[in-house]
């Protein structure tokens, strides 16, 4: 196992483990910045990750479970591009988050890859985003947009959330 999170001590607050859907591995963030750009350009979401591998990573989506990672990483090899889902990816999301941000991150992929996103799934996630005391962070602003992006699911607007939702990612 690699990438288990070595090194990264004094993160076990909100360190929150997902699956991603990786779409390239550079030892140059150049490479890395270029395919971001190239699939953020065709309506997909992406960002580049540097790991302390040395390697610059580029993430193009997340979801709580595996199955559903590798049907947006099948989605990305559909239309021409390299992906991989299924890999386990640490992240550091503010604990009272955590729920939030997985739960819209599964619905943003399940509305690209077709599957049903129920309205009352999207307003049970705003309405226990409004009771956490997180206040205006840019975590919350951005789980909350991407669930008003939800809000007429479809592909494209699954990708939109995705994006918002891999901007937090550091």
């Amino acid at each position: 196992q690699t990438d288990s999170g070595a090194g990264q001590t004094g993160q076990a607050d909100g360190t929150y483990k997902t699956y991603a859907v990786q779409a390239g591995k550079f030892s140059s963030e150049t490479g890395a910045k270029t395919l971001a750009k190239q699939l953020t350009e065709k309506g997909y979401s992406a960002v580049s990750l540097s790991k302390d591998d040395g390697y610059t990573y580029v993430i193009a989506g997340l979801a709580a479970e595996k199955d559903i990672s590798q049907k947006l990483g099948q989605s990305l090899i559909d239309n021409d591009f390299e992906a991989w889902g299924g890999k386990e990816l640490s992240l550091s999301i503010d604990q009272d988050m955590t729920d939030s941000f997985k739960e819209t991150s599964e619905l943003s992929a399940k509305a690209i890859i077709g599957s049903e996103v129920p309205k009352s799934s999207v307003e049970k996630i705003e309405k226990s985003l409004s009771k956490t005391d997180a206040g205006k962070t840019e975590q919350k602003e951005a789980i909350l947009q991407a669930l008003k992006e939800l809000e007429d699911p479809s592909a494209e607007s699954g990708w939109k959330a995705q994006q918002l939702l891999l901007g937090l990612i550091k």
